[in-house]
């Protein structure tokens, strides 16, 4: 999708939830975090969070995917490279990946 294109309204929905149900999971905690919350939160149904996601473990699934997406590409440029350099990379990599996820790293 280039730029110009609006984005339909069942992603922005979407994307809505995933970012006000990663607020309230920094702030609050997950187990302390509940589907109603982060529905009242983004200001839509909890029937509306259930449609777009199973279960809030599904949901917070989606909120770490992108810092394990990074972790997995790590993981694959660290493969077939010298044991001293992977090492390098591999903590070079990591500190990047936990200092641009650091919300959720905690």
């Amino acid at each position: 999708m280039n730029s110009d294109t609006p984005v339909p309204v069942r992603e922005r929905t979407r994307g809505l939830i995933i970012d006000h149900a990663k607020l309230l999971f920094i702030g609050r905690g997950y187990a302390q975090t509940s589907l109603q919350d982060i529905a009242t939160s983004v200001g839509c149904s909890k029937a509306v969070i259930s449609y777009h996601f199973s279960s809030k473990q599904a949901l917070l699934d989606e909120v770490i995917a992108p810092g394990l997406a990074e972790l997995r590409q790590l993981l694959n440029d660290l493969a077939g490279i010298p044991a001293a350099a992977a090492q390098a990379k591999a903590a070079r990599g990591l500190v990047d990946i936990a200092t641009r996820h650091r919300a959720v790293v905690v």
